[in-house]
């Protein structure tokens, strides 16, 4: 992710992204992979009772983080469809 943390702003900027084809591919699969890993892992984002029994004061804490991967999941979705 932090290698295409550039590639909005150049594009802005350029017009072009200055990447090959293939580069442009392999960071697309890499997005894809990525994506794909936090969606099987979509329970992450789901809130676990055991937890907020003895730790009720994080509640706050994990309902931010929450809405940030959700904020990211969305941004990579559409990536996937509009790349």
């Amino acid at each position: 992710m932090t290698s295409s943390k550039f590639l909005p702003a150049e594009l802005a900027r350029r017009g072009e992204l200055g990447l090959t084809r293939r580069e442009v591919v392999r960071m697309s699969g890499r997005l894809f992979r990525l994506r794909v890993g936090i969606m099987l892992g979509g329970a992450v984002l789901d809130t676990p009772e055991w937890f907020w029994e003895s730790e009720p004061e994080l509640h706050a804490l994990y309902s931010a983080v929450r809405g940030m991967l959700s904020t990211v999941l969305h941004f990579f979705h559409f990536l996937a469809t509009h790349w």
